[in-house]
């Protein structure tokens, strides 16, 4: 990145904020709802190619003969490497050319917003994506970023299973495959426990009291405390199965109001959900009513 795109982001640049988590358990609401705070930009969208570049940022900086053979065979410094892959990951997220052209189907809010924040120099600071890292692609994240933050938002096995199956996007998966994707994701985020730099979320916190929710967020981030999350998390239903986002709800209510699904699952649907989730469940605490 050079001369004034540089210039632009210069503030945020260095400092993204990656939120992490199987599909339907929060992420898009958590990414929409740090990019209503005045300090935070938030992408469009996911960012899956960020957890490529952290893989191979990690397996360049890895010791052992692969590292040192990645090493010995690449023509550009180290330093110009990493910065290399920083720079593909903020561009393939928010565009070239520092970012400023944003993806055509973002809002006009958003563009505006962040057109605001990068012509005026604005107290942006940090720059926020949802991806899918493991841990290897974490280790190179961070070899890429070192001031990158993680939030890792867990959802109960028995409400991602249940709305998984309704969704559009996932519900032509069979339901052995369901129960496998959040059991396995609550092991490849496992990592987020062993460093300061990442934060495990619930959900059911998110929903029951977004201000206190947002409040933790915010002092993990080292940001100031802003009402703008809180507020966009306890009025927007994000992508309600097959139902369009609704701004102006009651999303605590909307979401209480709902009938628990796995009530409706057949005996042999209970009996996979407590082999593959059993173990997973119990890890994060949470019950299996049946």
């Amino acid at each position: 990145m050079d001369g004034w795109h540089r210039l632009l982001t210069w503030r945020y640049y260095r400092r993204p904020v990656f939120v992490i988590g199987t599909g339907r358990s929060g992420t898009t609401v958590l990414l929409e709802a740090l990019g209503s705070h005045p300090n935070l930009v938030a992408a469009w969208g996911e960012a899956p190619l960020i957890k490529d570049f952290g893989r191979l940022a990690e397996e360049y900086t890895s010791e052992g003969a692969n590292g040192e053979f990645l090493r010995q065979t690449n023509w550009m410094s180290d330093r110009r490497y990493l910065a290399f892959l920083r720079k593909l990951a903020f561009e393939t997220t928010f565009g070239a050319d520092g970012g400023l052209m944003m993806r055509c189907r973002a809002t006009a809010e958003r563009l505006v917003k962040y057109h605001k924040a990068s012509l005026h120099l604005s107290k942006t600071t940090h720059w926020c994506a949802k991806t899918f890292p493991d841990e290897q692609s974490f280790r190179g994240l961070r070899a890429i970023y070192p001031e990158a933050w993680f939030l890792w938002i867990v959802r109960n096995g028995l409400a991602v299973v249940s709305s998984r199956i309704r969704f559009k996007g996932f519900k032509a998966l069979e339901f052995q495959k369901q129960c496998e994707t959040w059991a396995s994701s609550i092991e490849k985020y496992a990592y987020v426990r062993n460093t300061d730099r990442a934060l495990e979320l619930r959900h059911e916190d998110l929903v029951a009291d977004p201000d206190v929710f947002f409040a933790r967020v915010q002092e993990f981030l080292r940001v100031r405390q802003h009402q703008g999350p809180a507020q966009f998390a306890k009025s927007t239903l994000i992508h309600p199965l097959d139902q369009k986002t609704q701004a102006q709800a009651d999303v605590k209510q909307a979401l209480q109001d709902r009938e628990a699904v796995w009530m409706q699952w057949s005996n042999e649907e209970k009996q996979t959900f407590r082999r593959i989730c059993g173990p997973a469940m119990e890890t994060m605490g949470y019950a299996i009513p049946f």
